[in-house]
């Protein structure tokens, strides 16, 4: 289990020196860390409904699953979570690309979520894989 945590680690590592280099790439300012950078008003309000539904959802969701105690169904639970940040990611670039000042930082946006999709087939796989083994 420990080398999975290094993977883990190095692929945070790896998207965030990815963003880095693109950011400096097209000449895009600087942003602050663990906050919310909206484009507009319609952007506020549709992330806001947007977190509050998902809120909702994933926490119905992990009491219905912890009360089944099934491994595999609570990974896919915690692939849903992930999952949910991609959507996100999907609206955030929409409203780059459309109503931003720097419609480049979409390009970001997308190059996260694709690195996002493939940390979640990874996932997937190896959480199957160490399932099926036992």
């Amino acid at each position: 289990m420990g080398i999975y945590l290094w993977y883990i680690l190095g692929f945070f590592i790896f998207t965030y020196g990815l963003e880095y280099g693109l950011n400096r790439y097209f000449k895009l300012e600087k942003r602050t860390i663990f906050t919310n950078h909206y484009v507009n008003d319609t952007h506020k309000k549709v992330d806001f409904i947007g977190r509050f539904v998902s809120i909702v959802v994933i926490v119905s969701i992990f009491f219905y699953l912890f009360s089944l105690e099934n491994d595999f169904l609570l990974a896919i639970g915690y692939l849903l979570v992930f999952s949910i940040q991609i959507i996100f990611d999907g609206v955030r670039a929409y409203f780059e690309w459309y109503q931003s000042d720097e419609p480049k930082r979409a390009v970001v946006t997308l190059v996260r979520i694709g690195l996002w999709l493939v940390f979640l087939m990874v996932a997937g796989f190896v959480i199957y894989d160490l399932l099926v083994a036992v």
